[in-house]
Parts: C-alpha cells; structure tokens; sequence
C-alpha cells in the first residue's frame, strides 16, 4: 500500500535526513539530498523535498533488511541498511532519530509503536538554529573541491559537474557557535533552475571564481548576482551576509584577475576577498569562516545582546563555554 494513500489511517513520523544514492560523485562521493521522511506501521517509508510531503521523490522498505551500518566519521553519522530493493544510505538530523530507524531496520516484525519516537516539535527549532551557506559559481572554478576540503576530504583532481551536494557541520567563529548546512550548487547555465529555492533560504553565500578564468568572474558580476538580487529583494549586494573568493591561487603564473580587480568588486559588495587553493589547502577553512562572520556583522547588535530574542535564536547561537 502507497504511504500516500489516503485510506491509510496508521499515524506516520515526520522525520529530517538526507538520503543518497550508492557510490557516484568525486571518487565514489555520494550525493547526498535533503529529504523529509514518513515511516509508516507497515516498515515502508516515502520521502520529500518539503515538510507539506506534495513532491514524493522516491519510497522504500525496512521489511526486510539484512544489514544495518553504522559508520562515523569526525564531521557525521551515516547508516547503511541493505535490503532486498537496494542499498540506501541515511544520514539524520538527530541521534534520537537515527536510533529510531535502526531499531525499526533491526526489529523488522516487530510493532515499532512500542520504540520511543523523536519528537517531531524539535524539527522546526533545529532549523531555525542551523545557517545555510550556498556555495555559488560557474562550473569548474573549484566549489566542490573547496567543500570538500573543508570537510576534511582529499582534494580531486577529476572533475565531476555537481547539481547540489549538501554537508552539515559544526564550528565555532568568534565566540559564537554555529550549526552549518554547506550547499554545494551547481553552476552551469543549465542548471540554473535548481538555484532558486537554495538562494531564497541562504543566510549567506561563498562566491567562487577562479583567478585564471575571467569568464567565471565576470558571470559573478551577472547571472549570479543579478539572480540573488531578484530572489532576495535587493537593490545591491552590500549588506547581504558573503564573501567573495577567488580560487586557484596555486595556478597565479596564469591569473586573469588581478587582486586590486577582485578586490574592488568586494568592496563594491561589501564584503572581504579571500584567495584560495582547494589543491594545496590555502585559506580553505577561512573561506568558509568568514562567511560565518559575514552573518555575524550583520546580525543587528540588539540581537546578539539579546540571546533570547527570535531573530538572535534565527541567526547564530553564542558559545557559553
């Protein structure tokens, strides 16, 4: 029976994750999506790309599972259940969640009523805590390689076009800690559809261009910024959370841009300029940092002194250590 299926009556779970397919991507990377879950009585399971569960992308069983993986690294938790159908790989948005869906994938027959389930009240309030950063530029200026790098993965030499990879990772700039959602967009023209809903939910945007290639700069200067201003609502750049990134500084015996001509743009947008090397891990992690910063400055100072405000609790959250 189809979870949407409006005869069903067996309440189902909301849940927060993301899901991948097996192998594919830089060096068998996986792509990993963002999804809301529901996880039916009956083990089966249907996921979405919004919490109104409209747009299904795709459904599934822990009927009958014969394996569950768990594997841990520094930056998240991924799980692994092969069934029968295929491999699918999990990642959740909370521990309590996590363990919810391996003990349904362990305990297949079994009434996973009895099992203590998350509450789905802390959905929303971990969102509102966690910042999205959208990585932005044309295709093959380094974006994926950055990301990856500053999520404590080998720099890739092949070059793969991405559509959208999403990593989460936590880190603390300033006194101020922050949960971060890294989006990495892709950046040729014809995927430029799939930009929108990214843009609309940034908090703040890494603009990448590669120093020996204008045309990546000066697409920047155009489509990008002209579709972040159009989505946005803004008359100019300056004063949104970013940060402009000229990447490749390894190759500067071919620089097209000069510094004092990146420079210039960045004080146009009023934001700092950083030069950069995925390759040889040159201000990888500063790139990323300042963005951080970026939406620190311009978190109104009424905000930050006051932790219990719903705009401070919607910006970043300030370390107690």
């Amino acid at each position: 029976m189809a979870l949407n299926d409006e005869s069903k009556t067996v309440e189902q779970d909301l849940f927060l994750g993301w899901v991948s397919k097996k192998g594919g991507g830089h060096g068998g990377r996986r792509n990993w999506k963002k999804r809301y879950f529901r996880l039916g009585a009956d083990k089966t399971f249907s996921y979405y790309t919004g919490t109104n569960c409209k747009d299904e992308k795709g459904t599934g069983s822990l009927l009958e599972c014969s394996e569950v993986i768990i594997l841990e690294d520094n930056k998240r938790t991924k799980v692994v259940f092969h069934t029968p159908e295929r491999t699918w790989n999990f990642m959740f948005e909370s521990p309590a969640e996590q363990d919810y869906w391996v003990q349904i994938a362990n305990n297949p027959h079994g009434d996973h009523q009895r099992f203590c389930k998350p509450s789905t009240n802390n959905l929303t309030g971990n969102e509102s805590h966690k910042k999205k950063l959208v990585v932005l530029g044309d295709g093959g200026v380094g974006k994926s390689c950055l990301t990856l790098v500053y999520m404590g993965q080998a720099f890739v030499e092949r070059y793969d076009p991405t559509i959208e990879d999403i990593f989460e990772t936590q880190a603390k700039v300033d006194g101020h800690d922050f949960t971060c959602e890294l989006m990495d967009m892709a950046g040729q023209e014809e995927y430029e559809m799939v930009l929108d809903g990214p843009i609309r939910d940034a908090d703040a945007f890494l603009m990448v261009f590669s120093i020996n290639k204008r045309t990546t700069f000066q697409r920047l200067q155009s489509s990008f910024q002209e579709k972040i201003m159009n989505i946005k609502e803004l008359d100019t750049l300056a004063g949104f959370p970013l940060v402009l990134i000229g990447n490749k500084c390894d190759l500067a015996s071919h620089r097209e841009i000069r510094k004092e001509e990146a420079s210039s743009l960045a004080t146009q947008w009023g934001c700092k300029y950083i030069e950069s090397s995925a390759k040889t891990k040159i201000n990888v992690n500063e790139c990323f940092e300042e963005a951080m910063r970026a939406i620190i400055r311009h978190t109104p100072q009424d905000a930050e002194e006051n932790q219990n405000s719903g705009y401070f609790s919607g910006f970043f959250k300030r370390s107690t250590n």
